[in-house]
């Protein structure tokens, strides 16, 4: 998920449309999700958080965002998707 500035706040830029929930451009992300965080810390954010649908329909999910040239990445999975004993991402 690929994630930008708008009027009122950050909202999607790009998501994936094949998956199982998928997420309309320009929906609203909320201030309290991860990628809402990342956005303005301008660095990483990660922990269990929620589906964010424009209905307001909320499913959980573990999210991780980072903060890159003025927009937000963010993967968002049903399960943790990277063993706790893995290495992290280094950034």
């Amino acid at each position: 998920m690929l994630c930008h500035p708008g009027p009122a706040g950050l909202v999607v830029d790009y998501a994936p449309t094949n998956g199982r929930y998928p997420l309309a451009r320009s929906s609203p992300i909320p201030d309290d999700h991860p990628l809402a965080r990342s956005w303005r810390a301008r660095g990483l954010a990660r922990g269990w958080s929620y589906v964010p649908f424009p209905s307001g329909k909320r499913i959980p999910c573990h999210c991780e965002a980072t903060y890159r040239a003025g927009r937000v990445i963010g993967v968002l999975a049903r399960e943790r998707p990277v063993p706790r004993a893995q290495l992290a991402l280094p950034f």
